[in-house]
């Protein structure tokens, strides 16, 4: 009875499969095409046309480099002699349209200052905590999770007969249902979070991989955040037929809206929809990055693993009622 759900998650993950495939495959080409020379995890590959090159320890411990490139630039590069991590200064001539800037990607860093006429550019690789990478992955997996969450509503499209004469119980047949939903949006969260770390491990990136004492935590976030929105569909779609798709398509923008407009205090607007994300999952995203809270739970991934927690069995409750209750 299984195997029908089986078959239709497999047909939803191929999809994401060919989609993580291909930005794989570009990665590669970028890797190979010669961007992300630099392997910061380990050391750095000095020209060979550098001059004046030197070698030395500074007094906390880190690993200095020093060199002239061939265009007049001179680079100074510390390397952390236990993580490898790196942070790479260079100073050279400022062009006519060079600006002060700083920026921040991943888990690099770049600040660049103008004096008169030399711009100095310092880049520092920054750990990259293994929680990132099941956040990222999370929120990928949630699109998944939310296309399987349509599972019963296509059942209740016409093949309730056929469903309901398998030798199951109504709620036996749904629970089986979400069970194997529930182990493949698991499954392409574990494939994806290998992926990325492939892909650091490809750019040189593997010894800046890092776990501490809230990686089980975040990867707890990640798994109750996929598995609770994947129930939310489910509560609004169960008992749905062939609307239930147009259900969804006004679900996603209502969810990544809604946090936002917690904000708005014209009319008491804000306090009305902090009422209604208590019971969204998009809004306890913040709780890993900010000290505020969008609904009327205090800020805190303990909160937000706790309520996400009741939202999944609330909401995967509320759709084994709905559909024991169908009538054919």
């Amino acid at each position: 009875m299984y195997y029908v759900e089986m078959l239709r998650a497999w047909r939803v993950m191929r999809i994401f499969l060919i989609i993580l495939g291909v930005c794989f495959i570009l990665a590669l080409v970028g890797r190979l095409s010669g961007h992300g020379r630099m392997d910061v995890a380990s050391s750095y590959v000095v020209p060979r046309d550098a001059r004046h090159v030197t070698f030395s320890v500074a007094p906390d411990g880190r690993r200095v480099t020093t060199f002239d490139g061939s265009h007049g630039e001179h680079v100074v590069i510390r390397t952390d002699a236990d993580t490898g991590v790196q942070s790479v200064t260079v100073t050279e001539r400022a062009s006519a349209h060079s600006r002060q800037a700083n920026a921040h990607l991943a888990n690099v860093s770049i600040k660049q200052t103008k004096r008169g006429r030399l711009i100095t550019t310092i880049l520092h690789f920054h750990p990259f905590p293994i929680e990132y990478a099941f956040i990222c992955a999370a929120f990928f997996v949630a699109i998944f999770g939310s296309i399987l969450g349509l599972s019963l509503s296509q059942e209740n499209d016409g093949h309730l007969e056929l469903a309901w004469t398998k030798p199951i119980s109504r709620q036996g047949y749904a629970a089986a249902t979400i069970l194997v939903d529930v182990l493949a949006m698991l499954a392409l969260l574990v494939i994806e979070v290998a992926l990325i770390v492939v892909v650091l491990a490809m750019f040189g990136l593997a010894k800046l991989i890092v776990a501490d004492s809230g990686t089980l935590a975040s990867i707890a976030f990640s798994v109750t955040y996929v598995v609770s929105f994947y129930a939310v569909v489910m509560a609004i779609t169960a008992s749905l037929r062939r609307s239930s798709a147009i259900a969804l398509a006004i679900l996603w923008p209502v969810a990544l809206i809604l946090p936002s407009l917690t904000l708005v205090k014209w009319l008491n607007i804000g306090a009305i929809v902090r009422v209604i994300d208590t019971i969204n999952p998009f809004a306890y995203l913040d709780a890993l990055v900010s000290a505020s809270s969008h609904t009327l739970l205090p800020a805190g991934i303990g909160y937000s693993i706790a309520a996400m927690t009741v939202i999944a069995v609330v909401g995967l409750g509320a759709s084994l009622a709905e559909w024991r209750r169908l009538e054919a």
